[in-house]
């Protein structure tokens, strides 16, 4: 999924994390105002498969073992927690096209913001950006495209939540951002006016499949925790155009699809690694209203209620 500073996406505390010499990126494109230590491509000879030997600092990308993305097939039901989402709307201020892909970054105090809430973890959203097609894929179907929304604990652990893509219906909140994306590199920008919710990049149902593996561009990172929800959202061919105007093709392949000489070994212990959650009650909460979806319907129901008193 890329890169991830207080993202779990902005390397430079990803990396400090795990002991690595400080590299600016971020898990899928690059952080706010980074810049990679060592130039990479989604592709020619700076592509996924040369990753690993452009520089020391990426040799995960090469020799890792639990490399993301995966193509997920081999699966296992669990007992897992529901997800909960404290999400709300705020200001679009750190809008930016970081010359890998366009992204919504947030620069949130600690116990502020946006938070996807696991169990007893709590990770705050450090940004959300997007890849065309998706680099996840389902028994060999990857979709249209695809969100990945980064988050960080307090422990700095990182887990990514990702938001398959179909063509379908326009997404709102995707369009306000498609209206004031940055159509060159450059710095973050602040849109005026502008209120984005990132809960309306969730699908209404919230069941999920969960693996362990790693930032999804150099240096490939590991130790992240990934949820992919099972049901996409929609996005309409239109909002995916305009996307693929500016990134083509902004993907990782699987670690399998790059080196099929490793085909049945550590993507495959990866897999049967990969653990599904059921149906369980889920909820997006947050501060005044609380927007309950239902697994079901997808229908939200709306009561003003403390955050805290949400059922998981």
């Amino acid at each position: 999924m890329r890169g991830e500073h207080r993202s779990g996406c902005n390397l430079r505390k990803a990396v400090m994390m795990l002991g690595l010499p400080v590299v600016v990126l971020v898990l899928a494109p690059g952080g706010p105002r980074a810049q990679w230590k060592t130039a990479w491509s989604y592709e020619g000879s700076k592509g996924p498969e040369h990753w690993g030997d452009l520089d020391p600092a990426y040799a995960a990308c090469k020799d890792g073992k639990e490399q993301s993305p995966i193509d997920i097939r081999d699966t296992q039901k669990a007992a897992l927690p529901a997800l909960r989402f404290e999400y709300e709307s705020g200001p679009l201020q750190y809008l930016i096209n970081n010359g890998k892909t366009v992204r919504v970054n947030y620069h949130h105090a600690p116990g502020k913001g946006n938070f996807l809430i696991v169990g007893e973890q709590r990770y705050q959203l450090t940004q959300f950006h997007f890849h065309r097609p998706s680099e996840e894929s389902i028994h060999g179907k990857p979709y249209e495209m695809v969100a990945h929304l980064m988050h960080q604990a307090d422990d700095r652990k990182i887990a990514g939540l990702v938001v398959l893509l179909k063509a379908g219906k326009a997404n709102t909140t995707v369009q306000q951002i498609w209206e004031h994306m940055p159509m060159r590199e450059g710095k973050e920008e602040e849109i005026p006016g502008v209120q984005v919710n990132p809960a309306g990049l969730l699908p209404g149902d919230f069941a999920y499949y969960r693996y362990r593996g790693s930032l999804t561009a150099p240096p490939c990172t590991e130790g992240v925790t990934w949820f992919v929800l099972k049901t996409p959202a929609e996005i309409s061919t239109e909002q995916i155009n305009s996307f693929a105007a500016l990134y083509p093709r902004d993907v990782r392949p699987p670690p399998a699809a790059q080196w099929p000489h490793r085909r049945g070994k550590s993507v495959t212990a990866r897999n049967h690694a990969l653990a599904v959650a059921g149906e369980g009650k889920t909820s997006v909460t947050q501060a005044k209203p609380i927007y309950r979806l239902s697994p079901e319907t997808g229908r939200s129901r709306t009561k003003t209620i403390n955050p805290t008193g949400c059922e998981p």
